[in-house]
Order: structure tokens, then sequence, then C-alpha cells
């Protein structure tokens, strides 16, 4: 009877080659697509080699033919999404890898997030976390421009005035007001209602 692993079979004795040094064990299998090949039997035994190459080749093809995306715009951010999490750039580890921030389990797979999240509404549009502290999820995540990125960073300064909530950049835009003289008023522990409302004649003194 054929000693199996995956799809190979062992056709051969054991036998040593000297690697850097060291002797590592191999044996001589055939795959099931009729290649055969010098294997290590550390590697399996451990699972990691379970075919000739062909069985990882083949699910690489299915991949690509599941959703025939590979190299378009919203492949290249769902992978950029998954690169930053992993952290192989320095920056990346400090605001991503070190903060926890990860990729739910679902979208490891870029034809669900494909179908959760679909195409972004222009070029100008970037995958954005609501919540900065939270992960990459359905529930977190939007497709938002730069100005709507910048206004939800953690260091935004928020207001809500009759159920509306702006950062003072945009409230300041809004009013026509200057931003600087509405933050003086914020940190000097205004009310937000009082700060946006009260007469701004003197208000440009006090921030300058």
């Amino acid at each position: 009877m054929k000693i199996r692993f995956g799809k190979l079979s062992i056709i051969g004795s054991q036998f040593s080659k000297r690697i850097k040094g060291k002797s590592v064990m191999f044996t001589m299998v055939v795959c099931d697509c009729g290649i055969a090949k010098e294997v290590r039997i550390g590697n399996l035994t451990s699972g990691s080699t379970n075919s000739c190459g062909c069985l990882g080749s083949k699910k690489s093809s299915e991949r690509l033919m599941t959703h025939g995306q590979s190299g378009t715009d919203l492949h290249s951010r769902w992978s950029a999404m998954h690169e930053r999490c992993k952290g192989y750039k320095e920056r990346d580890r400090k605001r991503y890898t070190e903060r926890g921030i990860t990729v739910c389990p679902e979208w490891s797979s870029f034809e669900t997030f494909r179908d959760e999240m679909g195409e972004p509404p222009s070029s100008s549009h970037t995958l954005d976390r609501i919540n900065n502290d939270a992960g990459y999820s359905k529930e977190n995540c939007r497709w938002a421009t730069k100005e709507e990125q910048s206004n939800n960073k953690s260091s935004s300064v928020f207001i809500e005035h009759e159920g509306i909530r702006k950062t003072v950049a945009q409230w300041a835009r809004d009013k026509g007001v200057c931003p600087k003289a509405l933050m003086y008023r914020i940190k000097a522990g205004w009310d937000g209602g009082l700060a946006l409302t009260l007469e701004y004649k003197h208000s440009n003194k006090m921030a300058s």
C-alpha cells in the first residue's frame, strides 16, 4: 500500500542530503498529476507539502477565475488594506498593527469585500474607517473623500448644535467665521451653541 500525503505518493526509500552542513532526509514521491520529485520528509509530515505545486497553481487560478478582478482598482484597494494591517512598512506598524487595527475575517475573501462595499463612487473616494480606533469591517467602513476622512481623525474637534454634529472647520466654513476664533471659544469652555451664535466682531481679536 502506498503511503500518501495529500496528492503525493511515496515511491522510493528515504535518503539524506547535506544542506548548509546539516543532514536532511528526503524521499521520492509522485503526484496525482504524474510529476515525480524529491521532497523533504519533514515537509510531508508537517503538511506544508501536499502536491508537486499543481495544487497551489490550481487554487490560484480558481481564485482569479472566481472574481476575475485581479489587478483592478478595487482589488488593489483590498490588497492595500491587508498590507497596512500586516505592518509591512514601519509607518503602517505604528498606525495599524501596534494599535490593533485588523481586517475582519470575512474580508479575507475579496469577493465578500466587493459584495459588501461595492465600487467606490469616484477615484477620489478612499476606504475610511468610521471609528478610527476600530478595524476594517462592513459595519465600520465607508467610501469617503479626503475631506470626509480628515473630519474623521481622532484629533478633530466636534460641535453639536440643534441636533447637527460637525467639526469646528465645517461649522466655521458654513457660518462664515474664523475657525481659529471658534476653536478659541471651544477650548475656553464655551457651550457649542453659544460659540456658534454669539456675534463674532470681537472674537477674532481674542483668537489672535
